[in-house]
């Protein structure tokens, strides 16, 4: 993270509990906050030892260029760790991490692509189409492995989105086990806050329950056709994101993809041609019940590299004993 977008979350967060303090003052400055905020006296005495200069410390440490943006499993966020239970130590919280300490080590793998990876789409008919990493898509492999091969048919499965409360099912009448999925990103266009939230995205509007639910489903890859509009943000945010490595657990059995990538709108546009098929015509489709998934006459063939490195990162868990007997202790 650059220092200044730390230096603006910091100012953030520092205004933010400005404006808590200068509510939390004006509530004091009442004849009798207690009684007529319904606050009890602890609560009360909790928001007088708000200070806005000691939290302006902290957050200037934290966000400071020393801590190198505080990433998973680098100094900087070790350091940032430890200071975070240096603090929990002078509040008074019980240790609840290992070993007796507040620190509870986590496991996880590093993942990134590299340069040596390729990316074809190779039509029914006609000779394959390269597609160029960073321009046309980016790509990532979940399966903590160095290196991995695909060859597969691609699936347009509208939305990618299994929703039996919504009765929504865009997998229905399809078997993509051992395929590649291509999915609209977000969700069913909705007015009906019954209905996928109306304009409220839920979580199967999430690109990471997109690519969960291709796993789930047995699909070696799943392509995620962009458009600003729908994402509410454009390519260049994704292939920012999806140039650094992506962190996962490294004991995590959940079922993950060989290619979990994003597409161009172009891409698509390119792809819905070779099928016979106009990308927007299916697009509207899709977020009708009339929808119905089907196989594209259209493989997606890959070589992904990546460099896998383990390592080791922190939480940092304290503990208030309650008060109240016969309750358990929170954490």
């Amino acid at each position: 993270m650059r220092r200044e977008a730390r230096m603006r979350l910091g100012r953030r967060i520092v205004a933010g509990f400005l404006v808590f303090s200068a509510l939390a003052s004006v509530c004091r400055a009442a004849s009798d906050p207690a009684v007529q905020l319904g606050f009890p006296p602890e609560v009360t005495g909790a928001m007088d030892g708000i200070s806005p200069d000691r939290i302006r410390a902290h957050v200037q440490f934290l966000a400071d260029d020393l801590l190198e943006g505080r990433g998973t499993g680098t100094r900087g966020g070790d350091i940032a760790a430890r200071y975070i239970a240096t603090q929990f130590a002078l509040y008074g919280l019980k240790p609840a991490g290992d070993d007796g300490g507040y620190l509870q080590r986590v496991d996880f793998i590093g993942v990134q692509t590299q340069d040596g990876t390729t990316a074809s789409l190779v039509p029914g008919r006609g000779p394959p189409e390269a597609l160029t990493r960073g321009a046309d898509y980016v790509v990532g492999n979940q399966t903590q492995t160095g290196s991995v091969d695909i060859d597969a048919p691609l699936v347009f499965v509208g939305y990618g989105i299994e929703a039996p409360e919504f009765h929504w099912d865009d997998f229905k009448g399809v078997d993509v086990r051992g395929k590649v999925i291509l999915v609209i990103v977000n969700e069913p266009p909705s007015k009906d806050p019954k209905f996928f939230a109306a304009q409220t995205m839920t979580y199967y509007g999430r690109w990471t329950y997109k690519f969960e639910e291709a796993a789930r489903k047995g699909a070696l890859g799943a392509l995620i056709i962009h458009r600003t509009d729908l994402a509410s943000y454009g390519w260049n945010v994704v292939r920012s994101s999806w140039s650094n490595e992506m962190v996962y657990l490294a004991k995590d059995r959940d079922p993950k993809l060989e290619a979990a990538a994003w597409v161009q709108w172009d891409v698509a546009r390119r792809i819905f041609a070779d099928s016979g098929l106009k990308l927007d015509d299916m697009v509207a489709l899709a977020g009708t019940r009339k929808f119905r998934a089907r196989e594209l006459p259209v493989r997606f063939k890959a070589h992904i590299e990546s460099q896998v490195r383990k390592f080791v990162s922190y939480n940092v868990i304290g503990m208030l004993p309650g008060t109240d007997p016969g309750l358990p202790p929170r954490l």
